[in-house]
Parts: C-alpha cells; sequence; structure tokens
C-alpha cells in the first residue's frame, strides 16, 4: 500500500513538473476596416517558433481556431520566441509581433487584420515627433477590464497599436506618433465604440461602452 501511494506522488509530482515547465499563449482577433468592427470567429491561427540571432522560424509549432468571440489558446507551449499567423476571409493575413513564452505564464497577444501588431510602443517614434495617449474604458456598471484597443494612425491605416486594459480599465500611456488617429474599442458583450482623435503631445481618451442587449 505504501508502494502504490507512493507511487501516485511521484506521478502527480511528475504531471505537475511537466505542466510548470510550458506556458500559455492566448488572445482575441479582431477586425477593423470596412464594414466589419469586431471579433473575428472562427479565424485560423498558427503559432511558429523562431531560433537563433537572426531571428529564423523554425517552424509551425500548433494551430487553432478562434471561438465566437474571436478568442483563441495554445496550451503547453515550450519556453521561447515565437509569433503569430492569423488568416481570416476578407482580411489581409496577419502577423504578430515576436513574443516570449515563459514557464507557467499566460502570455496575452491580440491580433488585427493589418500586417504587423505593433506592441505597447510603436516602432520608429522619436521623442519630438511622439504623442502620449492614454484613458479609461468604463460602463454603467464600472472599469471594463481586458477590452482590446487598437489605434490606427490616419489616413492610412498602415499600423495598428494594440492594447489591452487593466483591471480598472485603464489603457497605456503609450507613445506613438504624433497625428490623427482612430481609436476603436472592443470586449466581447459590449457594443464597439470608435473615436477620432488629432494631433497632439498628450490626450487622456474616455469611453464609455454599453452592452450588446442594452
Amino acid at each position: 500500500m505504501f508502494l502504490l501511494n507512493l507511487a501516485c506522488v511521484l506521478a502527480l509530482s511528475f504531471v505537475s513538473a511537466e505542466q510548470s515547465s510550458v506556458g500559455v499563449v492566448a488572445g482575441r482577433v479582431v477586425g477593423l476596416g470596412g464594414d466589419s468592427v469586431g471579433a473575428l470567429p472562427n479565424a485560423n491561427l498558427a503559432l511558429l517558433a523562431v531560433k537563433g540571432f537572426r531571428q529564423e522560424v523554425s517552424g509551425q509549432v500548433a494551430r487553432t481556431t478562434a471561438d465566437i468571440d474571436g478568442s483563441f489558446r495554445f496550451d503547453g507551449v515550450r519556453p521561447g520566441v515565437y509569433f503569430l499567423e492569423s488568416e481570416s476571409a476578407g482580411y489581409k493575413s496577419t502577423r504578430s509581433l515576436l513574443f516570449t513564452v515563459r514557464s507557467g505564464e499566460v502570455t496575452t497577444v491580440d491580433l488585427c487584420r493589418t500586417v504587423d501588431l505593433c506592441s505597447q510602443f510603436a516602432p520608429g517614434v522619436n521623442s519630438p515627433d511622439a504623442m502620449e495617449l492614454s484613458g479609461f474604458v468604463r460602463s454603467d456598471g464600472g472599469p471594463v477590464a481586458d477590452a482590446s484597443v487598437a489605434i490606427l494612425f490616419l489616413p492610412v491605416p498602415d499600423e495598428i497599436v494594440q492594447l489591452r486594459t487593466d483591471g480598472k480599465g485603464q489603457f497605456g500611456p503609450v507613445l506613438i506618433a504624433s497625428g490623427d488617429h482612430m481609436i476603436t474599442v472592443l470586449k466581447p458583450g459590449y457594443k464597439y465604440k470608435t473615436k477620432l482623435v488629432s494631433r497632439g503631445t498628450r490626450r487622456v481618451v474616455d469611453f464609455h461602452l454599453h452592452r450588446t442587449e442594452d
């Protein structure tokens, strides 16, 4: 009986160690542009690994399909550097920036329909030609956490800065190129909202969302 119990403990310890040695990649696919603004259900996603100093693609790790609300999840991902590719009918193929997966952690990656999803700091932005943008997303029930905030540079939205609101409903501050921007906030269960922001050095843009059943 003792040996049986010991074997069970060792087996559980092995499973626990195996689970803690891998990570999770999760996020949401949203579409911006045309007549469709919102989650992209059934989007096809591929998780690809990179290696070496030149960050060469070492191969496809896994594939999945986004849920009805655009959410997706990859479990059991080994630590390392990866990127995501997504395809949806009627939208351009989308590739995320590189991100790092760590043991026992969930890495959140949101994808928009344009190529090269930007991180919290837009590449190539110099401080003399930059604007600091931040804000809060709220509803009648209080702060809206985990909402997707997409910032598009106008007139041609070739780049998107994609953020998530925190537990207080806040996004940013983020440093972006100075100019005119369109900001769209999306959260499953709420009606999306878009605002236009003109150039400046520091802007605070707040949003109030309404639930879809309102």
